[in-house]
């Protein structure tokens, strides 16, 4: 009987054996499913998260992109700006140069005359009388010339003043521009470091 009751062990013992086995089929089924549902769960998750990173990441290069156009158009104006405050000032200075170059050219013809009028004096009195009056003259065609040649300086500084401030104005519209752009970026900059956190 004992080889019959060992038989009946041994078939028991496989039997449970198989029955243990079948049960570790089960469990490392069932592990392997939720492994699989965690790995898509965190894949999603993981795609998700470069998905928002991607789109908030394009977004602020987006934004660099536009910003760096508004500030070379600005750099533009700017340099537009001061090319013609240059042309403003350049003009000025020829206005004021050729007033001046006019006030010569009239006391030079002045002196001219005058020194024929001293060529033609044939007394001692004749000749006192007309270096006054050519010393008179002389004098009054200063004070006219420097004052013609000071009211035009004043129009064109006015004038220049004017037309500098109005140019100047836009690069001060535009300097604000560049300021909130920049602080923009560095709260597009702040967004992305909290998602990388």
């Amino acid at each position: 009987m004992r080889s019959e009751e060992m038989a009946v062990n041994s078939e028991g013992a496989v039997n449970i054996t198989e029955a243990e086995q079948r049960r570790m089929i089960e469990a490392s089924k069932e592990t392997l499913d939720s492994l699989k549902k965690a790995d898509a769960a965190a894949a999603g998750l993981a795609a998700g998260i470069v998905e928002q990173s991607s789109a908030q990441f394009g977004g602020m290069l987006e934004f660099s992109l536009r910003a760096s156009e508004q500030a070379t158009k600005q750099v533009a104006r700017n340099m537009d700006v001061m090319m013609k405050c240059g042309s403003i000032l350049t003009e000025g200075w020829q206005t004021i140069f050729q007033e001046w170059l006019l006030t010569s050219r009239a006391t030079a013809q002045k002196n001219m005359s005058a020194f024929e009028e001293l060529m033609r004096c044939r007394s001692v009195d004749s000749l006192l009388s007309c270096q006054s009056g050519i010393l008179r003259n002389g004098i009054e065609t200063l004070h006219h010339g420097n004052l013609r040649i000071s009211e035009v300086s004043t129009k064109v500084a006015g004038d220049t003043v004017k037309q500098i401030s109005a140019l100047t104005c836009s690069i001060g519209a535009g300097l604000n521009l560049t300021d909130e752009t920049g602080e923009n970026l560095r709260k597009a900059g702040a967004a992305m470091s909290k998602i990388e956190d």
